[in-house]
């Protein structure tokens, strides 16, 4: 899953790392993130279940220190 990723991330020395909030049509980006934001979406991932995630990743004593950046999408 994605939180275990961003921990393997972070201890292989990664200075930062993004998270792509998936969106139901990501027009401007290429194959790879739309498909990651379909296969995001089919699974019921909703914004919430990413920011839970993310305070999981800052707290404890494994917490992760590097920034973590959203990538966001708007589709006026």
């Amino acid at each position: 899953n994605t939180e275990r990723y961003i921990r393997i991330m972070v201890k292989a020395g990664a200075d930062m790392v993004e998270i792509g909030i998936p969106f139901s049509d990501p027009t401007a980006e290429g194959p790879v993130i739309q498909e990651a934001s379909t296969r995001a979406l089919s699974t019921g991932v909703k914004i919430n279940d990413i920011f839970d995630m993310v305070r999981r990743l800052r707290t404890g004593d494994d917490a992760v220190t590097i920034p973590l950046v959203f990538m966001t999408y708007l589709n006026p």
